[in-house]
């Protein structure tokens, strides 16, 4: 469950070795630039919103693969 503490941890967080990140996000609490600041964050982290197995406010991010 994400309410707004834990953006730090995926903003600032090493997640190296993370494959996906199953979240549940409450945009009452983060406001519209919260929501952006942890969709950005997890694009440069490398993951990709991952429409297949997210609905409405839980989100699963998923590492995108590198192609060889």
């Amino acid at each position: 469950d994400f309410v707004g503490g834990d953006l730090d941890l995926f903003v600032n967080g090493d997640l190296g070795s993370v494959e996906r990140v199953y979240v549940e996000v409450h945009q009452e609490v983060l406001g519209g630039q919260g929501m952006k600041q942890l969709f950005d964050a997890m694009s440069e982290k490398g993951f990709h919103y991952d429409q297949w197995h997210s609905c409405g406010s839980v989100v699963l991010f998923s590492r995108i693969e590198e192609k060889q």
